[in-house]
Protein backbone atom coordinates (compact mmCIF):
# COMPACT_ATOMS: atom_id res chain seq x y z
CA UNK A 1 0.00 0.00 0.00
CA UNK A 2 1.54 3.48 -0.98
CA UNK A 3 1.62 5.78 2.13
CA UNK A 4 -0.39 9.26 0.67
CA UNK A 5 2.01 12.02 0.61
CA UNK A 6 1.51 15.63 1.87
CA UNK A 7 0.17 18.46 -0.08
CA UNK A 8 -1.43 22.03 0.64
CA UNK A 9 -3.33 24.17 -1.81
CA UNK A 10 -2.90 27.87 -0.67
CA UNK A 11 -5.36 30.52 -2.30
CA UNK A 12 -7.04 34.05 -1.21
CA UNK A 13 -10.67 33.74 -0.59
CA UNK A 14 -13.50 35.74 -2.17
CA UNK A 15 -14.19 37.31 1.08
CA UNK A 16 -14.37 40.03 2.05
CA UNK A 17 -15.37 41.74 -1.22
CA UNK A 18 -13.94 44.63 -2.70
CA UNK A 19 -15.26 47.45 -0.78
CA UNK A 20 -14.76 51.03 0.77
CA UNK A 21 -13.54 51.35 3.86
CA UNK A 22 -12.87 54.48 6.10
CA UNK A 23 -9.72 56.00 7.48
CA UNK A 24 -8.96 55.35 10.90
CA UNK A 25 -10.70 52.00 10.70
CA UNK A 26 -8.92 49.63 13.09
CA UNK A 27 -8.14 45.42 12.56
CA UNK A 28 -9.52 45.90 9.07
CA UNK A 29 -9.98 42.39 7.62
CA UNK A 30 -8.19 43.06 4.24
CA UNK A 31 -8.18 39.09 3.56
CA UNK A 32 -8.94 35.90 4.19
CA UNK A 33 -6.28 33.22 3.31
CA UNK A 34 -7.21 29.59 3.05
CA UNK A 35 -4.83 26.37 2.86
CA UNK A 36 -6.99 23.23 2.14
CA UNK A 37 -4.87 20.18 2.94
CA UNK A 38 -7.97 18.14 2.59
CA UNK A 39 -5.63 15.80 -0.59
CA UNK A 40 -2.71 15.46 1.99
CA UNK A 41 -2.11 12.31 3.51
CA UNK A 42 -0.31 14.28 6.73
CA UNK A 43 -0.92 17.43 8.78
CA UNK A 44 1.45 20.22 7.14
CA UNK A 45 2.88 23.21 9.29
CA UNK A 46 4.18 26.56 8.46
CA UNK A 47 6.10 28.75 10.77
CA UNK A 48 5.28 31.61 8.34
CA UNK A 49 3.20 32.72 6.15
CA UNK A 50 3.60 34.93 2.88
CA UNK A 51 1.57 37.95 1.80
CA UNK A 52 2.25 40.44 -1.03
CA UNK A 53 0.77 44.12 -0.32
CA UNK A 54 -0.49 46.64 -3.19
CA UNK A 55 -1.12 50.09 -2.38
CA UNK A 56 -2.60 52.68 -4.45
CA UNK A 57 -1.82 55.12 -1.64
CA UNK A 58 0.90 55.91 1.33
CA UNK A 59 2.15 52.37 2.05
CA UNK A 60 2.96 53.64 5.94
CA UNK A 61 -0.32 54.21 6.32
CA UNK A 62 -1.41 50.92 7.04
CA UNK A 63 0.16 49.38 10.64
CA UNK A 64 -0.65 46.72 12.83
CA UNK A 65 -0.72 43.71 10.34
CA UNK A 66 -1.59 40.62 12.07
CA UNK A 67 -2.92 36.85 11.31
CA UNK A 68 -5.79 35.58 12.68
CA UNK A 69 -6.93 32.12 13.46
CA UNK A 70 -10.56 32.72 14.40
CA UNK A 71 -9.72 35.33 17.37
CA UNK A 72 -6.61 34.10 17.81
CA UNK A 73 -3.53 36.16 16.68
CA UNK A 74 -0.45 34.47 14.91
CA UNK A 75 1.77 36.93 15.13
CA UNK A 76 2.01 39.20 18.20
CA UNK A 77 4.81 41.11 19.98
CA UNK A 78 7.31 41.91 17.60
CA UNK A 79 6.35 39.79 15.06
CA UNK A 80 3.35 42.18 14.34
CA UNK A 81 4.20 43.87 11.19
CA UNK A 82 4.02 47.85 11.48
CA UNK A 83 5.83 48.56 8.00
CA UNK A 84 4.97 47.13 4.98
CA UNK A 85 6.27 47.39 1.59
CA UNK A 86 4.89 46.54 -1.83
CA UNK A 87 5.08 42.89 -2.60
CA UNK A 88 6.02 39.52 -0.69
CA UNK A 89 6.10 40.48 2.95
CA UNK A 90 6.75 37.59 5.36
CA UNK A 91 4.47 36.80 8.66
CA UNK A 92 6.73 35.19 11.17
CA UNK A 93 3.98 33.23 13.55
CA UNK A 94 4.67 33.22 17.27
CA UNK A 95 4.66 29.58 16.67
CA UNK A 96 4.07 27.31 14.19
CA UNK A 97 0.76 26.88 12.35
CA UNK A 98 -0.41 23.08 11.75
CA UNK A 99 -3.30 22.51 8.83
CA UNK A 100 -4.75 18.91 9.77
CA UNK A 101 -4.96 16.39 6.72
CA UNK A 102 -8.11 16.57 4.97
CA UNK A 103 -9.04 19.50 6.29
CA UNK A 104 -9.29 23.37 5.43
CA UNK A 105 -7.87 26.11 7.43
CA UNK A 106 -8.64 29.97 6.93
CA UNK A 107 -6.65 32.79 8.21
CA UNK A 108 -7.58 36.09 8.43
CA UNK A 109 -5.48 39.38 7.72
CA UNK A 110 -5.77 42.29 8.95
CA UNK A 111 -4.54 45.58 9.67
CA UNK A 112 -4.72 49.09 10.89
CA UNK A 113 -5.43 52.13 8.54
CA UNK A 114 -4.85 55.64 9.51
CA UNK A 115 -6.86 58.12 10.05
CA UNK A 116 -4.83 60.21 7.83
CA UNK A 117 -5.12 57.78 5.02
CA UNK A 118 -6.40 60.03 1.78
CA UNK A 119 -10.10 59.26 0.14
CA UNK A 120 -9.70 57.06 -3.00
CA UNK A 121 -6.26 55.70 -2.10
CA UNK A 122 -6.35 51.45 -1.98
CA UNK A 123 -4.70 48.89 -0.85
CA UNK A 124 -5.26 45.06 -1.20
CA UNK A 125 -3.39 41.96 0.55
CA UNK A 126 -3.13 38.98 -1.36
CA UNK A 127 -0.65 36.08 -1.78
CA UNK A 128 2.41 35.35 -4.02
CA UNK A 129 2.54 32.14 -5.83
CA UNK A 130 2.01 29.40 -3.16
CA UNK A 131 5.48 27.64 -4.21
CA UNK A 132 7.29 30.14 -2.39
CA UNK A 133 5.68 29.17 0.87
CA UNK A 134 7.61 26.83 3.26
CA UNK A 135 5.63 24.32 4.25
CA UNK A 136 7.05 20.76 6.01
CA UNK A 137 4.96 17.62 6.67
CA UNK A 138 4.20 17.30 10.51
CA UNK A 139 5.19 13.25 10.84
CA UNK A 140 7.70 13.14 7.83
CA UNK A 141 9.53 16.78 8.33
CA UNK A 142 9.78 16.72 4.39
CA UNK A 143 9.55 19.67 2.68
CA UNK A 144 5.97 20.07 0.55
CA UNK A 145 5.57 22.29 -2.74
CA UNK A 146 2.25 23.93 -1.92
CA UNK A 147 0.12 24.52 -4.61
CA UNK A 148 -1.75 27.75 -5.86
CA UNK A 149 -1.43 30.82 -8.14
CA UNK A 150 -0.72 34.20 -6.71
CA UNK A 151 -3.22 36.19 -5.82
CA UNK A 152 -2.90 39.88 -5.26
CA UNK A 153 -6.50 39.98 -3.75
CA UNK A 154 -9.81 42.37 -3.16
CA UNK A 155 -9.09 46.42 -3.67
CA UNK A 156 -10.44 48.22 -0.46
CA UNK A 157 -10.64 51.83 -1.41
CA UNK A 158 -10.80 54.61 1.49
CA UNK A 159 -13.91 56.60 1.57
CA UNK A 160 -15.66 59.05 3.83
CA UNK A 161 -18.52 57.59 6.21
CA UNK A 162 -21.87 58.34 5.14
CA UNK A 163 -26.01 57.98 6.12
CA UNK A 164 -29.06 58.08 4.73
CA UNK A 165 -32.50 58.71 5.82
CA UNK A 166 -35.39 57.63 3.34
CA UNK A 167 -39.04 56.58 3.58
CA UNK A 168 -39.08 52.66 3.95
CA UNK A 169 -40.84 50.76 1.46
CA UNK A 170 -42.88 49.15 4.42
CA UNK A 171 -44.03 52.52 5.51
CA UNK A 172 -47.93 52.58 6.35
CA UNK A 173 -50.33 53.58 2.66
CA UNK A 174 -52.83 56.69 3.53
CA UNK A 175 -55.32 55.47 6.20
CA UNK A 176 -58.09 56.44 8.72
CA UNK A 177 -57.51 56.18 12.13
CA UNK A 178 -58.92 56.64 15.58
CA UNK A 179 -58.12 59.65 17.87
CA UNK A 180 -57.36 58.76 21.39
CA UNK A 181 -55.11 55.67 20.52
CA UNK A 182 -51.83 54.47 19.65
CA UNK A 183 -51.11 54.05 15.79
CA UNK A 184 -48.30 53.79 13.48
CA UNK A 185 -46.98 56.93 10.97
CA UNK A 186 -44.13 55.73 9.12
CA UNK A 187 -40.97 53.58 8.59
CA UNK A 188 -37.72 55.45 7.89
CA UNK A 189 -34.79 53.81 6.67
CA UNK A 190 -31.36 54.95 7.82
CA UNK A 191 -28.38 53.50 5.55
CA UNK A 192 -24.77 53.54 6.38
CA UNK A 193 -22.04 53.55 3.89
CA UNK A 194 -18.70 52.48 4.28
CA UNK A 195 -18.62 52.13 8.31
CA UNK A 196 -21.02 51.43 10.92
CA UNK A 197 -22.61 54.38 12.27
CA UNK A 198 -24.14 55.22 15.37
CA UNK A 199 -27.10 57.71 15.14
CA UNK A 200 -27.08 59.95 17.98
CA UNK A 201 -30.52 61.78 17.25
CA UNK A 202 -32.72 62.67 14.53
CA UNK A 203 -35.05 65.90 13.52
CA UNK A 204 -38.24 65.38 12.97
CA UNK A 205 -41.01 67.53 12.28
CA UNK A 206 -45.05 67.87 12.15
CA UNK A 207 -45.86 67.67 8.32
CA UNK A 208 -49.26 68.74 7.03
CA UNK A 209 -49.40 71.40 9.30
CA UNK A 210 -52.21 73.11 7.79
CA UNK A 211 -54.80 70.09 8.98
CA UNK A 212 -52.78 69.11 11.96
CA UNK A 213 -51.15 70.54 15.16
CA UNK A 214 -48.69 69.34 18.02
CA UNK A 215 -52.17 69.38 20.04
CA UNK A 216 -53.36 66.30 18.15
CA UNK A 217 -50.43 64.26 19.37
CA UNK A 218 -49.73 63.65 22.99
CA UNK A 219 -46.17 61.16 22.39
CA UNK A 220 -44.49 60.94 19.49
CA UNK A 221 -42.05 57.47 19.78
CA UNK A 222 -39.62 55.87 17.35
CA UNK A 223 -38.62 51.82 17.44
CA UNK A 224 -36.44 49.80 16.40
CA UNK A 225 -38.00 46.29 15.86
CA UNK A 226 -40.26 46.01 19.32
CA UNK A 227 -37.42 48.52 21.27
CA UNK A 228 -38.38 51.67 22.00
CA UNK A 229 -35.20 54.11 21.21
CA UNK A 230 -36.98 57.44 21.68
CA UNK A 231 -40.32 59.23 23.09
CA UNK A 232 -41.01 62.99 23.12
CA UNK A 233 -43.20 65.26 21.82
CA UNK A 234 -43.62 68.40 19.79
CA UNK A 235 -43.81 71.24 22.23
CA UNK A 236 -46.48 74.06 22.42
CA UNK A 237 -47.29 75.14 19.09
CA UNK A 238 -43.55 73.52 17.57
CA UNK A 239 -43.47 72.12 14.61
CA UNK A 240 -39.77 70.11 15.20
CA UNK A 241 -38.90 68.03 17.49
CA UNK A 242 -35.53 66.41 17.89
CA UNK A 243 -34.95 62.75 19.06
CA UNK A 244 -31.71 61.90 20.94
CA UNK A 245 -31.71 58.14 20.37
CA UNK A 246 -31.36 55.96 23.51
CA UNK A 247 -27.69 55.42 24.25
CA UNK A 248 -27.58 52.14 25.84
CA UNK A 249 -27.61 48.51 24.47
CA UNK A 250 -31.18 48.14 24.59
CA UNK A 251 -31.17 45.05 22.67
CA UNK A 252 -28.30 43.16 24.08
CA UNK A 253 -26.63 42.89 21.03
CA UNK A 254 -23.23 44.13 22.83
CA UNK A 255 -23.61 47.61 20.39
CA UNK A 256 -24.45 50.73 22.40
CA UNK A 257 -26.67 53.33 21.07
CA UNK A 258 -28.43 52.89 17.24
CA UNK A 259 -26.45 51.49 15.55
CA UNK A 260 -26.82 50.92 11.59
CA UNK A 261 -24.27 48.42 10.23
CA UNK A 262 -22.13 49.10 7.41
CA UNK A 263 -23.25 49.25 3.74
CA UNK A 264 -26.54 48.03 5.41
CA UNK A 265 -30.16 49.44 6.70
CA UNK A 266 -32.02 49.98 9.82
CA UNK A 267 -35.46 50.40 10.10
CA UNK A 268 -36.46 53.20 12.32
CA UNK A 269 -40.37 52.67 13.23
CA UNK A 270 -42.56 56.36 13.84
CA UNK A 271 -45.16 56.01 15.79
CA UNK A 272 -47.65 58.56 18.02
CA UNK A 273 -50.33 58.67 20.76
CA UNK A 274 -52.77 60.58 19.09
CA UNK A 275 -54.95 62.71 21.29
CA UNK A 276 -59.17 62.19 21.96
CA UNK A 277 -61.93 64.06 20.57
CA UNK A 278 -64.39 64.77 22.19
CA UNK A 279 -67.29 68.00 22.15
CA UNK A 280 -64.95 70.28 23.50
CA UNK A 281 -62.00 69.37 20.55
CA UNK A 282 -64.14 68.16 17.73
CA UNK A 283 -64.15 71.46 16.01
CA UNK A 284 -60.75 71.98 15.79
CA UNK A 285 -59.24 68.25 16.04
CA UNK A 286 -61.97 65.56 13.86
CA UNK A 287 -59.77 65.04 10.87
CA UNK A 288 -56.80 65.80 11.43
CA UNK A 289 -54.04 64.83 8.43
CA UNK A 290 -51.19 63.56 10.47
CA UNK A 291 -47.51 62.51 9.82
CA UNK A 292 -44.46 62.97 11.38
CA UNK A 293 -41.67 63.15 9.06
CA UNK A 294 -37.21 63.10 9.18
CA UNK A 295 -36.49 66.67 9.02
CA UNK A 296 -33.44 67.22 6.51
CA UNK A 297 -33.60 70.99 7.10
CA UNK A 298 -32.70 70.43 10.81
CA UNK A 299 -34.96 72.64 12.26
CA UNK A 300 -35.15 71.73 15.96
CA UNK A 301 -31.63 69.90 16.03
CA UNK A 302 -28.92 68.38 13.84
CA UNK A 303 -29.29 64.52 12.86
CA UNK A 304 -25.87 63.50 13.86
CA UNK A 305 -24.17 60.09 13.15
CA UNK A 306 -21.03 59.15 14.57
CA UNK A 307 -18.84 56.66 12.47
CA UNK A 308 -17.44 53.22 14.32
CA UNK A 309 -13.61 55.65 13.62
CA UNK A 310 -15.08 58.04 15.95
CA UNK A 311 -15.53 60.46 13.17
CA UNK A 312 -18.96 62.05 12.47
CA UNK A 313 -20.02 60.77 9.77
CA UNK A 314 -21.41 62.70 6.53
CA UNK A 315 -25.23 63.16 6.28
CA UNK A 316 -25.77 62.67 2.29
CA UNK A 317 -29.80 62.53 2.76
CA UNK A 318 -31.38 64.68 0.05
CA UNK A 319 -34.31 65.57 1.43
CA UNK A 320 -37.42 65.43 3.62
CA UNK A 321 -39.28 62.40 3.96
CA UNK A 322 -42.97 62.59 2.91
CA UNK A 323 -45.14 59.36 4.78
CA UNK A 324 -48.66 58.56 3.94
CA UNK A 325 -49.31 59.94 6.90
CA UNK A 326 -53.14 59.15 8.69
CA UNK A 327 -56.76 61.32 9.03
CA UNK A 328 -57.86 60.64 12.45
CA UNK A 329 -61.69 60.92 13.72
CA UNK A 330 -63.91 60.22 16.47
CA UNK A 331 -65.14 56.93 15.12
CA UNK A 332 -64.31 55.13 11.64
CA UNK A 333 -66.17 52.67 9.53
CA UNK A 334 -64.90 49.15 8.99
CA UNK A 335 -66.44 47.66 5.31
CA UNK A 336 -66.33 44.15 4.78
CA UNK A 337 -67.74 42.62 1.46
CA UNK A 338 -69.74 39.66 2.07
CA UNK A 339 -71.75 39.59 -1.89
CA UNK A 340 -71.89 35.75 -2.49
CA UNK A 341 -74.75 35.39 -4.78
CA UNK A 342 -74.27 34.82 -8.59
CA UNK A 343 -77.51 34.80 -9.88
CA UNK A 344 -79.26 37.27 -11.31
CA UNK A 345 -82.99 37.97 -9.96
CA UNK A 346 -85.65 40.64 -9.50
CA UNK A 347 -86.02 41.42 -5.26
CA UNK A 348 -82.94 39.35 -4.40
CA UNK A 349 -79.94 40.41 -2.19
CA UNK A 350 -77.12 40.88 -4.75
CA UNK A 351 -74.35 43.05 -3.65
CA UNK A 352 -73.95 42.59 0.43
CA UNK A 353 -71.40 44.46 2.66
CA UNK A 354 -71.13 44.51 6.70
CA UNK A 355 -70.28 47.94 7.91
CA UNK A 356 -68.94 48.31 11.28
CA UNK A 357 -68.42 50.95 13.75
CA UNK A 358 -65.42 51.40 15.69
CA UNK A 359 -65.57 50.34 19.46
CA UNK A 360 -64.67 54.55 20.15
CA UNK A 361 -68.18 56.01 19.24
CA UNK A 362 -71.21 55.57 16.48
CA UNK A 363 -71.12 56.47 12.97
CA UNK A 364 -74.03 58.01 10.31
CA UNK A 365 -74.07 57.04 6.76
CA UNK A 366 -75.33 59.11 3.84
CA UNK A 367 -74.15 57.42 0.91
CA UNK A 368 -73.35 54.39 -1.22
CA UNK A 369 -72.55 54.44 -4.76
CA UNK A 370 -72.22 51.87 -6.94
CA UNK A 371 -70.64 51.28 -10.73
CA UNK A 372 -73.51 49.17 -12.74
CA UNK A 373 -73.17 47.41 -16.30
CA UNK A 374 -75.74 45.38 -17.99
CA UNK A 375 -75.53 42.60 -21.04
CA UNK A 376 -78.97 41.78 -21.97
CA UNK A 377 -81.11 42.58 -19.14
CA UNK A 378 -82.88 45.68 -18.25
CA UNK A 379 -82.83 46.37 -14.21
CA UNK A 380 -84.56 48.88 -12.53
CA UNK A 381 -86.16 50.18 -9.28
CA UNK A 382 -82.87 50.09 -6.56
CA UNK A 383 -83.14 50.05 -3.43
CA UNK A 384 -80.76 49.64 -0.42
CA UNK A 385 -82.02 47.75 2.58
CA UNK A 386 -80.31 47.36 6.09
CA UNK A 387 -81.59 45.25 9.44
CA UNK A 388 -84.57 47.43 9.41
CA UNK A 389 -85.67 47.61 6.05
CA UNK A 390 -84.83 49.97 3.14
CA UNK A 391 -83.04 52.94 3.97
CA UNK A 392 -83.94 54.89 0.82
CA UNK A 393 -88.33 55.20 0.80
CA UNK A 394 -88.27 55.94 -3.10
CA UNK A 395 -86.50 53.92 -6.03
CA UNK A 396 -83.49 54.77 -7.17
CA UNK A 397 -82.62 54.62 -11.18
CA UNK A 398 -79.08 54.08 -12.25
CA UNK A 399 -77.72 57.17 -13.96
CA UNK A 400 -75.10 56.97 -17.13
CA UNK A 401 -73.12 54.24 -14.99
CA UNK A 402 -73.62 54.81 -11.50
CA UNK A 403 -75.99 54.16 -9.25
CA UNK A 404 -76.12 56.23 -6.01
CA UNK A 405 -77.97 55.33 -2.90
CA UNK A 406 -78.34 57.54 -0.28
CA UNK A 407 -80.12 57.27 3.13
CA UNK A 408 -83.15 58.80 4.16
CA UNK A 409 -82.22 61.77 6.84
CA UNK A 410 -85.25 59.37 8.87
CA UNK A 411 -83.59 56.15 7.90
CA UNK A 412 -82.66 53.81 11.15
CA UNK A 413 -80.16 52.16 9.63
CA UNK A 414 -78.31 55.11 8.52
CA UNK A 415 -76.47 55.30 11.80
CA UNK A 416 -74.22 52.15 13.57
CA UNK A 417 -73.72 52.01 16.99
CA UNK A 418 -70.39 51.87 18.39
CA UNK A 419 -68.96 48.73 17.90
CA UNK A 420 -72.04 47.18 15.89
CA UNK A 421 -72.52 45.49 12.62
CA UNK A 422 -75.11 45.91 10.27
CA UNK A 423 -75.60 44.50 6.79
CA UNK A 424 -76.56 46.59 3.70
CA UNK A 425 -78.16 44.79 1.02
CA UNK A 426 -79.16 46.05 -2.73
CA UNK A 427 -81.75 44.99 -4.62
CA UNK A 428 -83.53 45.51 -7.88
CA UNK A 429 -87.29 44.78 -7.93
CA UNK A 430 -87.44 44.96 -11.60
CA UNK A 431 -85.69 42.61 -13.93
CA UNK A 432 -86.58 42.51 -17.60
CA UNK A 433 -84.25 39.36 -19.86
CA UNK A 434 -83.50 39.67 -22.74
CA UNK A 435 -85.34 36.36 -24.10
CA UNK A 436 -82.48 35.30 -26.60
CA UNK A 437 -82.22 32.03 -26.57
CA UNK A 438 -78.77 31.11 -25.20
CA UNK A 439 -77.69 34.18 -24.25
CA UNK A 440 -76.79 35.00 -20.53
CA UNK A 441 -77.69 38.42 -18.98
CA UNK A 442 -75.87 39.72 -16.65
CA UNK A 443 -75.22 42.82 -14.48
CA UNK A 444 -71.93 43.86 -12.59
CA UNK A 445 -72.15 45.82 -10.11
CA UNK A 446 -68.73 47.23 -7.79
CA UNK A 447 -68.75 49.70 -4.85
CA UNK A 448 -67.09 52.57 -5.55
CA UNK A 449 -64.84 54.11 -3.48
CA UNK A 450 -63.05 57.54 -3.38
CA UNK A 451 -59.26 58.36 -4.40
CA UNK A 452 -58.47 61.67 -2.42
CA UNK A 453 -60.16 63.51 0.71
CA UNK A 454 -62.59 65.63 -0.57
CA UNK A 455 -61.62 69.44 -1.45
CA UNK A 456 -62.72 71.56 1.58
CA UNK A 457 -61.72 75.00 3.33
CA UNK A 458 -61.71 72.85 6.36
CA UNK A 459 -61.02 69.48 7.85
CA UNK A 460 -64.54 68.54 7.50
CA UNK A 461 -67.48 69.45 5.65
CA UNK A 462 -71.20 69.22 5.55
CA UNK A 463 -73.25 66.47 3.72
CA UNK A 464 -73.74 69.06 0.91
CA UNK A 465 -70.05 70.54 0.35
CA UNK A 466 -68.63 66.79 0.37
CA UNK A 467 -71.15 66.29 -2.27
CA UNK A 468 -70.34 69.28 -4.31
CA UNK A 469 -66.42 67.71 -4.57
CA UNK A 470 -67.19 64.91 -7.69
CA UNK A 471 -64.44 63.37 -7.56
CA UNK A 472 -64.54 62.94 -4.33
CA UNK A 473 -68.26 62.24 -3.16
CA UNK A 474 -68.87 58.09 -3.85
CA UNK A 475 -68.71 56.82 0.06
CA UNK A 476 -70.23 59.97 2.63
CA UNK A 477 -70.71 59.56 5.94
CA UNK A 478 -70.10 60.98 9.26
CA UNK A 479 -68.08 60.21 12.87
CA UNK A 480 -70.50 61.93 15.06
CA UNK A 481 -67.88 63.89 17.02
CA UNK A 482 -70.39 65.49 19.48
CA UNK A 483 -74.16 63.85 18.87
CA UNK A 484 -76.15 62.57 16.19
CA UNK A 485 -75.43 65.29 13.54
CA UNK A 486 -77.46 66.39 10.48
CA UNK A 487 -76.80 67.30 6.85
CA UNK A 488 -75.25 70.46 7.32
CA UNK A 489 -73.00 69.69 10.34
CA UNK A 490 -69.57 70.13 9.64
CA UNK A 491 -68.87 66.83 10.67
CA UNK A 492 -68.93 64.83 7.34
CA UNK A 493 -66.13 63.37 5.05
CA UNK A 494 -65.94 60.44 2.51
CA UNK A 495 -64.55 56.77 1.60
CA UNK A 496 -60.77 57.92 1.03
CA UNK A 497 -58.92 55.57 3.18
CA UNK A 498 -61.68 53.45 4.80
CA UNK A 499 -60.67 49.50 5.78
CA UNK A 500 -62.18 47.44 2.78
CA UNK A 501 -62.01 43.86 2.84
CA UNK A 502 -63.34 41.32 0.42
CA UNK A 503 -62.58 37.49 1.51
CA UNK A 504 -59.07 37.47 2.85
CA UNK A 505 -57.89 40.33 0.78
CA UNK A 506 -58.00 43.90 3.09
CA UNK A 507 -57.63 47.34 1.00
CA UNK A 508 -59.20 50.62 1.75
CA UNK A 509 -61.94 52.26 0.00
CA UNK A 510 -59.30 54.81 -1.56
CA UNK A 511 -59.81 52.34 -4.26
CA UNK A 512 -63.17 50.89 -5.25
CA UNK A 513 -64.42 47.68 -4.02
CA UNK A 514 -64.65 44.50 -5.88
CA UNK A 515 -66.55 43.60 -8.86
CA UNK A 516 -69.41 41.16 -8.63
CA UNK A 517 -71.29 39.77 -11.81
CA UNK A 518 -74.35 38.31 -11.84
CA UNK A 519 -76.16 36.08 -14.68
CA UNK A 520 -79.20 35.34 -16.21
CA UNK A 521 -79.38 32.41 -19.04
CA UNK A 522 -82.05 32.71 -21.27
Amino acid sequence: MTAKAGALAISVSGTPAAQNVVAGTQDFVFANLQFDATASGENVRLSSILASFTNGGTASYITGCQLYDGSKALNTGSNVIDSVSAGSNTFTLDSPLTIEKETVKTIALACDISSSATTSSYYKWGIPAASNFTVTGEVSGQSITATGSANAGQTMTIQTGSYTVTKDTSSPTYKVGVAGTAVTLGVLKLHASNEAITMNGIALQLTNTASSSASDLTKVYLYDGSYKVWEGLFLGSATTTYATLTAGDYDADGDYGVVVPKDSDLLLTVKADVDTIDVNTASTREGAFIAVDYDNDDQAGTTKGIGSTGSTSTNSSSSDTAVAGMRVFKSIPTVVDKTSKTSLTASADLYEVDITADSSGSIQLYRLKFSVATTGAVVKNWKLYGPNGAVNSSYIEVSGTSLTMNFDSSAADRIISAGATKRYRLQADSVTYSGTSGATDSLTLKLLGDSQYPSLSTRMGTQSQINADSSANDFIWSPQATTTVVAADIDWTNGYGVKYQYNSTVSTLTNDGTSHTFTFSN
